[in-house]
């Protein structure tokens, strides 16, 4: 995850983000000699001396630059094979009708069935770039609100353009005396550009 600071200073806030496993994309401020400090705590990068009265969205980007992502979520039928198939099809081509620039995809959701079964085989046909960052042994992410997992697939997925690096992914299991707030386990996921 990238952070840039605004009203840098020497840059103890973006130290606190570094620490913390983020990568510091630049430090704005309107002192040069907070701006001279900023360049040497961070050498690898970008310093901007600036008014941030005026120092616009455009000009942020066009410092700094931006990567537009194209995210979906999408829940497919829970009941039907057929229907799931038919809707993971539309779903391909609405995806490759919107995606005229070619982002990097993040298709992400409940998809009502295993990462074995017929709609993982058309989606790996079809978006050849996504590809599931689970590296983990398989765990079931649905478990009727007990908790219990043990017979249950992994529906629920995160796929990721092969642009990105998963850091870190895993089912959220946490409850509050055995209440859980869905009947599925979330799927977190940290990536890297």
């Amino acid at each position: 995850m990238n952070v840039l600071d605004l009203f840098s200073g020497c840059g103890g806030i973006s130290l606190g983000f570094k620490l913390a496993g983020f990568k510091i994309k630049g430090g704005v401020d309107i002192d040069p000699n907070s701006v001279k400090a900023f360049q040497k705590n961070f050498l690898k990068s970008k310093a901007i001396c600036e008014n941030l009265l005026e120092y616009n969205d455009d000009k942020i980007l066009e410092d700094f630059g931006n990567q537009e992502i194209l995210v979906c979520n999408t829940h497919l039928d829970h009941v039907y094979e057929t229907t799931r198939e038919q809707q993971i099809s539309v779903l391909i081509d609405q995806l490759q009708l919107v995606n005229k620039s070619n982002l990097p995809i993040i298709l992400m959701g409940d998809f009502n069935e295993g990462p074995n079964g017929k709609v993982r085989s058309q989606i790996n046909s079809k978006l050849p770039n996504l590809i599931d960052p689970w590296d983990a042994v398989e765990s079931g992410s649905h478990h009727k609100f007990d908790g219990n997992n043990k017979n249950s697939l992994r529906i629920d997925w995160i796929l990721i353009d092969k642009i990105f690096k998963k850091e870190k992914i895993y089912l959220e299991q946490s409850h509050e005396n055995n209440i859980y707030p869905s009947d599925h386990f979330p799927v977190k996921c940290i990536l890297n550009f």
